[in-house]
């Protein structure tokens, strides 16, 4: 390695601390819960809460709490604080339906709003003035089915979104956006029609980019994109979310924004795609590198650094770019993390 490369090498920067989640043993999974890190030396443990299987974890925005979902049936959802020594519990309460699999703030950042997988619903907690959560205080249940009698026999609520005074929830089961209201105190009530995205499709993860709704759909294994106020029935555009050679089914999985870019993890190719998004709402690839692990079930952007956790290939990995640019030399894994069965990761500065 010349002077030259050694200058141009991105480096790691580190948070203050990390948090990962992950699959415990009820689900075949070998983490002990909600692991705390140090960001300065991130493979030992500051402390752990034993949450049963926290798969998806939110930070508070300014404040030093934690909210995780536990993907359990029943399902409950944790509120915990932190500090040097890792995460603390504050409280756990029934999150009101079956295998909760994400959570988000509302709008008013009063309430955190939980997705169940299994049932296909979502349900409203408020947070107190402490950062506990209270009991459950809305729950909307959506119906239906889609074209694949294994993965569509039922509504499967997967995310929740917060987009202006609305939430977002994407079903896997039904092939739809579902957009809802939350008002004041926190009840829920559908907001608006559906989108309704191409039969088979199976939507697990979206974002807003500009006047665009990106959608990460699992079982068709595409990018979809379609414009957000656009009439029922409007087609969206799809592109394919890896064009990687593999055996593997290819299952997308997490979508994020990485600067102009937007960025997929793909599970069964084990690659992050990055794709640009043109004035008309067309996607274009840039690039798609390997993640440094096997199964990436979730990713995370922080600054200009994406962290990825590999469900099977039992790490974290950071990723950085030299450039953001369609070179996948470019972009450099500069941190690993060992760590079983990770679902979730969450830096905090």
């Amino acid at each position: 390695m010349t002077e030259a490369d050694t200058q141009d090498a991105p480096s790691y920067t580190a948070p203050e601390q990390i948090f990962i989640g992950g699959y415990t043993s009820e689900m075949g999974g070998g983490s002990a819960g909600l692991s705390g890190r140090s960001g300065s030396d991130p493979n030992t443990e500051t402390g752990t809460a034993g949450l049963q299987s926290p798969t998806y974890v939110v930070k508070h925005p300014t404040q030093p709490w934690l909210y995780a979902v536990s993907e359990s049936t029943p399902g409950t959802v944790s509120a915990l604080r932190y500090d040097e020594r890792g995460p603390h519990l504050i409280n756990t309460v029934e999150s009101g339906g079956d295998g909760g699999c994400h959570l988000a703030f509302d709008h008013s950042g009063k309430f955190v709003v939980v997705a169940h997988y299994t049932s296909g619903s979502i349900a409203s907690f408020r947070i107190e003035d402490n950062g506990a959560l209270s009991e459950r205080i809305g729950l909307l249940q959506f119906s239906g089915s889609g074209p694949d009698p294994e993965r569509q026999d039922a509504a499967h609520a997967h995310q929740v979104v917060s987009a202006g005074t609305a939430l977002l929830v994407p079903d896997l089961g039904t092939d739809s956006i579902h957009i809802v209201r939350i008002d004041d105190d926190g009840n829920l009530d559908p907001a608006t029609d559906s989108i309704i995205l191409p039969p088979g499709s199976g939507p697990r993860h979206l974002l807003l980019s500009g006047q665009y709704l990106v959608v990460a759909c699992e079982l068709s294994a595409v990018l979809w994109v379609g414009a957000l106020d656009a009439e029922v029935g409007s087609e969206g555009v799809s592109l394919p979310t890896s064009a990687r050679e593999t055996d593997q089914r290819v299952y997308p999985s997490a979508i994020a924004q990485y600067g102009d870019q937007i960025v997929i993890a793909n599970r069964g190719a084990d690659t992050l795609s990055f794709f640009t998004l043109d004035a008309s709402g067309t996607p274009h690839p840039l690039v798609e590198i390997d993640c440094g692990g096997a199964w990436p079930r979730d990713l995370t952007v922080d600054d200009d650094q994406l962290w990825v956790a590999n469900q099977v290939g039992n790490n974290v990995t950071v990723i950085k770019p030299t450039a953001v640019s369609p070179n996948a030399e470019d972009w450099k894994t500069v941190l690993q993390i060992d760590t079983p069965t990770p679902a979730v990761v969450v830096p905090a500065r």
